[in-house]
């Protein structure tokens, strides 16, 4: 009895280690494959940025589009300015010349710079933002992953060392409170031969005081 309490014991206590342990391995598997996706999508980011020669597309763009505001301001000073002139100025005067070189000029950098900004090639900047902000929301995304991955190791350690409940020997076997020796079968053939030679007695009890009477 003792034996198989020991055994019971030691199965109990191998079975909740093993279970805890397999919790933990594969929560410490999660984070390894979520930091592995971490680091891949962050280096697709930085590979994508090298090859842009760009640090913050987005940045860059704003920056443009201030350009162009600026040289549309420009453009509209300039065009002021030749609308000022007297009527009777010729168009071969120098002002009129210059300021006219100025409104192509102005014309020209507003056209570059836009073309940066928006063509049908997908080599503009919008196209360049839009591709850095997904590589962003991935590496985001992957980074959250990697958080709760960390989490719930954390916990799933913490619960772990919770649930491992040792078994213990509550009382020690004792000897049952009815007799089981002899066996019972003994103990029933043994009332049966009572049973008949109680029988038989009183049966030859019986022929003994009828023959007196006869």
């Amino acid at each position: 009895m003792e034996f198989m309490i020991r055994e019971g014991e030691a199965q109990m206590n191998s079975i909740s280690h093993q279970l805890a342990q397999s919790q933990v391995d594969f929560l410490t598997n999660e984070v390894t494959v979520t930091h592995a996706r971490l680091l891949d999508d962050t280096q697709t980011l930085i590979d994508f940025q090298n090859r842009q020669g760009l640090v913050a597309p987005e940045t860059t763009a704003q920056s443009l589009n201030a350009l162009i505001d600026r040289l549309d301001a420009q453009k509209t000073a300039v065009q002021t300015q030749l609308d000022s002139l007297p009527s009777t100025l010729n168009a071969d005067q120098p002002i009129v010349v210059m300021l006219k070189k100025n409104l192509v000029s102005i014309d020209q950098q507003i056209v570059q710079r836009r073309a940066q900004l928006a063509s049908p090639s997908k080599n503009t900047l919008n196209y360049t933002v839009e591709e850095f902000q997904r590589l962003q929301m991935q590496v985001g995304f992957a980074q959250d992953l990697y958080k709760t991955a960390l989490s719930a190791l954390e916990q799933g350690r913490i619960d772990a060392a919770r649930t491992l409940k040792m078994v213990s020997v509550l009382q020690s076997p004792t000897r049952p409170g009815f007799p089981i020796e002899p066996s019972r079968w003994y103990n029933a053939l043994v009332t049966l031969l009572v049973g008949l030679a109680l029988a038989g007695v009183l049966k030859l009890t019986e022929s003994i005081i009828l023959d007196h009477v006869d």
